[in-house]
């Protein structure tokens, strides 16, 4: 039943913020005298409700205690279930978008004409994907969805205002190396497994884990040496050297001297008088254009696209090929015809972990790389692995500062918070009367029920 509520809504999983429809019955509530469409406040409602379905369809474990639990009767927290959550969200939301308009106005912002294009585009794209009936049964107009938008817009441009760079509340280069200091960890590691090869730790006797555990001490002593050798600046050398040799270790362990190697034979027929365009992707999912070292390609029916002669970079991180695919799976055949318009996805990986420090939710390797020092290679163990670190500064991470590929992001990790703090103080000081029969009208079990109707009658 759930999967099948779900579907209903799939439609739903593309918005970036909400989805318009035909009929607004009721207002929600009235700012200063002026009525908010009901529409508002369940579009916030119904893209909660569906990144929130979405989740918990594929990551919730089918064995768990409420597994067989009507989804929104299951608890979203300790505190409230997802029903409950998501009403709270709406109007949580409504609010903040109310806030945010009159925050807007008071600080003297206007909406640029391409800010307007951009609204519009967002409400026509809407209709043009997922036409109006179903929108309309759920009660949100095109009214409704633009005001959505605007408030989402006027976020943007507010949070900008305050914290990007000439911001009123400008979030330095210095105040990021402190919180990064102040709260993450940044390192690089090989870890080594002290369970036995042939067996599983818990079926292996006494004798079995402490030569297993000998075993991975000496491996760790002699990559840990090694690295000592080369010195902080050559840890990637000796990670790599790690990995090829444990990888090489693990194809000879599983080699079938008897397997065959087989060929997939292709009988695609390839039309040879049509062009199709080859883009390259840079690692942000964003393609490469046409003042790149990587423009796209117009390449003919059967033809082969043109690898490119330089790698492109990514600071931090090290180019491993490219991909047909974006998960980075399987390698691009630059000898393959080209039969199609084609995505080409720049691989790249990293020897090194920038995380979040948690103190109350650390593991027991994380709270002893806080313990450790700046530039220094360690060894450190626990029940199931040797650990050599080289823990690194966070606040050496040029691409969060002003400029970097994750700058501004970054800034919305540290201040959204605050903002939302201050859209939730504005609104409290408003005057909002609250339309107590919609919002007990509204509710994401309405949702539902509409969903499961309309997938029904189509």
């Amino acid at each position: 039943m759930f999967k099948k509520k779900i579907a209903a809504v799939s439609c739903a999983a593309a918005m970036a913020v909400g989805l318009a429809g035909c009929a607004d019955m009721s207002k929600i509530m009235t700012v200063d005298g002026k009525g908010i469409n009901a529409g508002v406040y369940i579009d916030y409602m119904l893209n909660e409700y569906t990144m929130q379905s979405y989740y918990s369809q594929y990551f919730q474990s089918s064995e768990s205690e409420d597994s067989e639990t009507e989804f929104l009767k299951k608890k979203y927290n300790d505190d409230e279930t997802y029903s409950e959550h998501f009403k709270k969200s709406a109007l949580e939301q409504t609010l903040r978008g109310i806030a945010a308009d009159k925050l807007f106005s008071d600080e003297g912002l206007e909406l640029s004409e391409d800010d307007k294009e951009e609204i519009e585009n967002n409400v026509s794209s809407m209709y043009d994907q997922f036409g109006d009936e179903y929108l309309e049964l759920q009660g949100i107009s095109e009214e409704s969805v633009r005001t959505v938008y605007t408030y989402e817009k006027q976020k943007e441009l507010l949070f900008d205002h305050f914290y990007d760079e000439g911001g009123t509340k400008e979030v330095t280069d210095d105040d990021i190396k402190t919180y990064m200091k102040d709260n993450y960890l940044r390192y690089k590691m090989i870890s080594i497994s002290k369970a036995p090869t042939s067996i599983s730790g818990d079926e292996a006797t006494d004798e079995e884990k402490k030569e297993a555990d000998a075993k991975a001490k000496e491996q760790a002593d002699k990559y840990l040496a090694l690295a000592e050798e080369t010195g902080a600046d050559g840890f990637d050398d000796v990670i790599e050297q790690y990995d090829k040799d444990t990888e090489a270790t693990t194809e000879a362990a599983s080699e079938d001297p008897s397997a065959e190697a087989t060929t997939e034979a292709t009988t695609e027929k390839i039309d040879t008088t049509a062009e199709y365009t080859v883009t390259f992707v840079d690692p942000d999912g964003n393609d490469y254009d046409e003042d790149s070292d990587y423009p796209p390609q117009t390449v003919k029916g059967g033809d082969k696209a043109l690898k490119p002669e330089t790698a492109p970079d990514k600071p931090y991180y090290e180019f491993t090929g490219w991909y047909s695919d974006s998960s980075n799976t399987k390698e691009f055949d630059f000898d393959k015809p080209i039969s199609a318009d084609t995505k080409v996805y720049s691989g790249f990986e990293t020897n090194e972990t920038l995380t979040e420090y948690d103190e109350e939710n650390a593991s027991d390797v994380q709270k002893k790389i806080k313990e450790l020092e700046i530039g220094k290679l360690s060894l450190e163990s626990d029940d199931n692995n040797y650990y050599i670190i080289l823990k690194l500064d966070p606040s050496e991470r040029e691409d969060y500062h002003s400029g970097g590929s994750e700058h501004h992001d970054f800034i919305h990790t540290m201040k959204s918070e605050e903002f939302n703090k201050t859209l939730d103080d504005l609104a409290d000081d408003m005057k909002i009367e609250k339309n107590k029969s919609a919002i007990d009208k509204y509710t994401p079990e309405k949702l539902e029920e509409i969903a499961e109707k309309y997938s029904q009658k189509k």
